[in-house]
């Protein structure tokens, strides 16, 4: 019982603080997202596609699924892609178009987490290597050469992607940092058609990670920094909500941990990523929390129109803590005794 009104209660802190703005086929209010007109209960859980090979990624996507899940939500990991300053590769376990057509092809909405610092308990948070020779650069910093985009706006598909891949030295590519590989992603995305005011499944996408905990570090830049990132990201026109993280109401469940191959672990990181995910490394069945997971995810859903509809107040409990009710849901709580 009371783990059913822990997450039935982070459902709704996790929209809570979040004021109404219209964004194509995506909207969202207080309450939760709504897509083309038909609120939702979303439910998600983290696959990252480079910590699998994509021969695995049919099976953790129908695990997820059947478990319940209706969001898959994954990160862009910079470093991986660039390893060499504008050198790409979205080859194998790397195809991040291939891994999100996977989760569009079983039915599922994905977030999509570009940063382009992930953290992640990932090698530089995401951060490619080459970054620390860019004279003058302060990572994640209201800092020219950190933001600088030079990428002509004529390079939007794909076809010209794939070119600016084999020819880094095309006088496209200047100073293009954080503002560039964002955008370079964000492109690739339309191109694909993968956005849902395109008919896609990326329903939400992320700017920065987890900035909250460094913010106060960077003294009045932080605070600049923040504003200009989402200023940035808005302006991409994706046609879809964007979001940060972290703030302290906002979990990030991991569903399959899966494997840091070769030296992509951070410091003090096993090869084995997030060993209590309802999926195992390996892609099986963790027991018995998958299935306790799938039993709460289906409750959850059968009691998506009081949570979505019913009239919500909340109270200070607290010192950062506060107590949400939905009026409407108590007689549904109490037959679950």
């Amino acid at each position: 019982m009371a783990c059913i009104l822990y997450w039935i209660l982070t459902l709704l802190i996790a929209t809570i603080s979040i004021s109404r703005v219209v964004h194509g086929d995506v909207t969202y209010d207080g309450r939760s997202l709504i897509i083309n007109g038909e609120r939702k209960i979303l439910l998600s859980g983290s696959i990252h596609y480079p910590r699998s090979t994509p021969q695995m990624w049919p099976s953790l996507i129908s695990k997820a699924k059947e478990g319940g899940l209706n969001v898959i939500q994954t990160y862009v990991f910079w470093n991986l892609h660039e390893p060499q300053r504008c050198k790409y590769d979205f080859s194998g376990r790397r195809d991040l178009v291939r891994f999100i057509k996977e989760i569009q092809a079983q039915g599922l909405y994905v977030s999509l987490r570009i940063g382009p610092f992930i953290e992640a308990e990932w090698t530089y948070g995401g951060l490619p290597l080459w970054l620390r020779d860019i004279p003058g650069i302060a990572f994640r910093s209201d800092n020219g050469p950190w933001k600088v985009f030079a990428l002509s706006s004529s390079a939007k598909n794909l076809t010209t992607i794939k070119l600016l891949i084999k020819n880094p030295n095309t006088s496209y590519w200047m100073q293009a940092h954080m503002q560039n590989f964002t955008t370079m992603i964000v492109n690739m995305m339309k191109t694909e058609k993968l956005y849902a005011s395109q008919g896609g499944p990326i329903i939400i996408s992320q700017i920065e990670n987890e900035y909250q905990n460094v913010e106060v570090a960077y003294h009045a830049k932080g605070p600049s920094y923040v504003r200009w990132a989402a200023a940035m990201a808005v302006g991409l026109d994706t046609g879809v909500p964007w979001m940060m993280c972290k703030q302290d109401d906002a979990p990030d469940p991991v569903y399959h941990g899966g494997t840091n191959f070769g030296r992509t672990g951070a410091d003090y990181m096993t090869t084995s990523y997030y060993d209590q995910a309802p999926l195992d490394e390996y892609g099986l069945l963790r027991e018995p929390k998958w299935s306790h997971l799938k039993e709460l995810h289906a409750v959850v859903q059968l009691s998506s129109n009081p949570l979505l509809q019913g009239t919500q107040t909340y109270y200070s409990a607290g010192r950062q803590q506060q107590v949400y009710i939905a009026s409407t849901i108590l007689p549904f709580l109490f037959s679950l005794y």
